[in-house]
C-alpha cells in the first residue's frame, strides 16, 4: 500500500497559504498601507523562516545525495537571505510606515532579494538533472530564462517606479506619491504619479 503524503503536513505550503490568505484579505478589505505592511512583512519573515528550516531539514536527511544536499543547502541559504531582507524591511516599515521605502523596499531589501535569487537560480542551473535529450535541456534553459526575464522586468519596474517616486534609499521622497503612500501602486515610470 502506497502512502500519499498529505499537503496539510507540508509546513512551507501551509506558510504560503497563510501568507496568501493574509495578503489577499488585507488587500480586499482595503485596510490601507499601514495595516498591509504590518501584516505582510512579518508574514513574509515567517514564510522565509519556515522555508529555510525546511530546506535545512530536508538537506540533512540521511537519504539525500550530495547534489540534493547542495540544492537544499542553497534553498536554505537563499531563504535565510530573504528572511533577513524581509526582517530589515519590516524594520524600515516600523520606523516610517508611511514612506514609499516601507511599501516597496529600499536598497538593502533589493540587494537581499537579488542575492537570494542569484543563489537559487545558480543552484538550479548547475544541479545535475537527468535529461533524456539535449532538447529537454534546451527547453529547461529556455524556461529558466523566461522566469529570469520576468523577475528582472518586475524588479526593474519597481526600481524605476521607486526612483520616479523619489525613493533614494531612505524613507520619503520628493514626488506626490511619497506624500500619499497609499497610492504607491499607481505610480509607474510612464505616469505622472498623481
Amino acid at each position: 500500500m502506497t502512502v500519499v503524503p498529505s499537503l496539510r503536513r507540508d509546513p512551507v505550503l501551509i506558510a504560503v497559504a497563510l501568507v496568501a490568505l493574509l495578503s489577499s484579505s488585507t488587500a480586499l478589505a482595503d485596510t490601507g498601507g499601514r495595516v498591509m505592511g504590518a501584516v505582510i512583512w512579518p508574514a513574509l519573515v515567517g514564510l522565509c523562516a519556515v522555508t529555510a528550516a525546511d530546506g535545512f531539514r530536508i538537506g540533512r536527511a540521511p537519504h539525500t545525495t550530495g547534489a540534493e544536499r547542495r540544492m537544499w543547502g542553497s534553498v536554505c541559504l537563499a531563504a535565510t537571505v530573504f528572511m533577513v531582507s524581509d526582517a530589515w524591511q519590516f524594520g524600515v516599515f516600523l520606523r516610517e510606515p508611511d514612506s514609499m521605502a516601507a511599501s516597496i523596499g529600499g536598497p538593502a531589501y533589493s540587494a537581499g532579494i537579488f542575492a537570494g535569487t542569484v543563489c537559487l537560480v545558480w543552484s538550479l542551473l548547475v544541479m545535475p538533472l537527468d535529461y533524456g535529450t539535449r532538447r529537454e535541456r534546451v527547453r529547461f534553459l529556455l524556461d529558466a530564462a523566461t522566469v529570469l526575464v520576468f523577475a528582472a522586468t518586475l524588479g526593474g519596474y519597481f526600481t524605476v517606479t521607486a526612483g520616479a517616486a523619489g525613493v533614494r534609499g531612505r524613507a520619503g521622497g520628493s514626488r506626490c506619491c511619497s506624500a500619499r503612500p497609499s497610492t504607491w501602486w499607481r505610480c509607474s515610470p510612464w505616469s505622472s504619479c498623481c
